[in-house]
């Protein structure tokens, strides 16, 4: 895994990619439960799984409890994309924290924390 960390993210993916894909639990998620995890428009999920799926990170197929919704479940690539990124991310983390000091590291998290709540629209 250390020579991905130093070639970096998987040419092609966005951070975005990434987060979305993290959300896909190891059972599948159907496409409308995944945009509303994700925070984006059902138009705007289905352009991303689209791209994915043409990737091979994603497989879409008809959810058999009701053939007009969509499951989406992660392909081997795509659980190896989410596996690098968090282990990137980690390794980050790691780096920051020996920087800065434990104490300076979970303000910053602390404050990254309030910050994304502010403009996720769920802060005070």
């Amino acid at each position: 895994m250390r020579s991905a960390i130093k070639a970096g993210f998987i040419p092609g993916l966005r951070a975005s990619h990434y987060r979305v894909m993290s959300l896909i639990p190891k059972d599948g998620i159907r496409l409308t439960e995944l945009a509303e995890r994700a925070a984006i428009t059902k138009a705007g999920i289905g352009q991303f799984m689209k791209y994915l799926e043409r990737g091979g990170y994603v497989g879409i197929a008809p959810d058999p409890a009701d053939k007009r919704a969509k499951v989406v479940t992660l392909t081997a690539a795509g659980s190896a994309a989410v596996d690098l990124s968090r282990h990137i991310i980690a390794e980050t983390e790691r780096r920051w924290s020996e920087a800065l000091g434990a104490e300076r590291y979970r303000e910053l998290r602390r404050s990254l924390s309030e910050i994304a709540s502010l403009t996720t629209g769920n802060g005070r």
